[in-house]
């Protein structure tokens, strides 16, 4: 079964940073195939952009959406559905986003309303901890462990060509980043400065936690570490970030769009005008001083203000290291000796007070 039709984009961000403030339209194509429990099909579509703001650039983007679903019974099911795109104005080498994942779910009813809820695996926490780690704090990433093996290079991997290898052939074997390694146990006890582990729970239990050479421990993932290992590599002197910690980003970023949403203005809408106004004064005065026209790459810099991506996180950066600082100072001051222990102690002290307060 086959079908075609056209698809049109429709500029309804409340945000700017939310859209691209273009109306385009384009074709598209869906085929569908079912064959007893199974649904194999696929949805293609590419759109241009005709009107909407001038400033923008214009838009043609395509989309891919290849799904199989293989149906268990009692309504169960497991799926994959991942969604590729191709921004064909976006230079070489930027223009796929190729995310990969499966998921399950169960269709049920709410009254006589069918309802389907689904647990998908799109995970991509240590690809951005280190995309961001190389790009803003020049980190050197040696080392990068997968489900079905890890890639090494004692003089660093370059994370987006290494994710590019990796999106398209599912592996990093053969991956000319770095060497490839079958075996990640051996990996996981090698010597680094930082080990983020940012996949699944336990990856470092009672039987390989003597072994990790590590002094720092970022926990990205949910409970990578278990209750055995977090004794034993306490009693090693080595730091863990705990994941109460490590996980608060994604917390407080929802604190930040809530708070958004209340206001009904986006962050930086109101001061954007006088920043640009005083800066350009502080441009005007540089080069009356200096006598000299100040460089285009830098007046651009400057023009350009801050937008509320910045604002963001620079409200991260700076919540996040006041409650690292509270942590560590709890952990100092009450002698507590790790920093998972003194963040439930700071967690908790906080809810007292607010019981308090509000005199329960």
């Amino acid at each position: 079964t086959w079908g075609a039709g056209p698809i049109g984009v429709f500029p309804t961000a409340t945000d700017p940073l939310l859209g691209q403030e273009k109306w385009s339209v384009g074709p598209s194509v869906v085929v569908l195939k079912m064959s007893g429990p199974w649904v194999v099909g696929g949805l293609v579509n590419n759109v241009w952009s005709f009107a909407g703001e001038s400033g923008r650039r214009s838009v043609n983007q395509m989309l891919v959406q290849p799904f199989i679903n293989y149906n268990l019974g009692d309504g169960w099911y497991l799926a994959s559905a991942p969604i590729l795109t191709a921004d064909w104005k976006a230079a070489d080498g930027e223009r796929w986003l190729v995310p990969l994942g499966a998921g399950a779910g169960k269709v049920f009813r709410i009254g006589k309303l069918p309802i389907n809820a689904q647990i998908q695996g799109f995970g991509n926490v240590g690809y951005h901890a280190a995309k961001f780690l190389q790009e803003d704090d020049e980190a050197k990433i040696i080392s990068i462990i997968e489900f079905n093996g890890g890639l090494i290079n004692p003089k660093g991997i370059d994370i987006e060509k290494a994710k590019l290898f990796f999106s398209k052939h599912g592996t990093f074997k053969n991956c000319p980043e770095g060497k490839f390694q079958e075996n990640t146990d051996a990996m996981l006890t090698a010597e680094y400065d930082i080990l983020i582990p940012a996949a699944k729970e336990n990856v470092i239990d009672q039987k390989n936690a003597k072994n990790i050479k590590s002094k720092l421990i970022v926990e990205a993932a949910n409970g990578p570490i278990s209750f055995e290992a977090d004794e034993i590599l306490n009693k090693q002197g080595v730091i863990i970030i705990p994941d109460i910690i490590a996980n608060a980003g994604g917390v407080a970023v929802s604190y930040f769009e809530w708070v958004r949403n209340l206001r009904h203005i986006r962050f930086g809408r109101l001061e954007k005008r006088r920043n640009f106004t005083q800066l350009q004064y502080m441009i005007d005065a540089v080069e009356n001083m200096t006598g000299k026209s100040m460089p285009k790459a830098f007046k651009d810099k400057f023009n350009n203000g801050v937008e509320e991506i910045d604002l963001i996180r620079s409200g991260l950066d700076d919540m996040m290291c006041e409650a690292y600082q509270k942590v560590r100072d709890t952990m100092i001051e009450s002698k507590i000796p790790d920093l998972r222990t003194a963040a439930y102690k700071a967690a908790i002290d906080k809810i007292a007070i607010s019981y308090e307060t509000i005199g329960l």
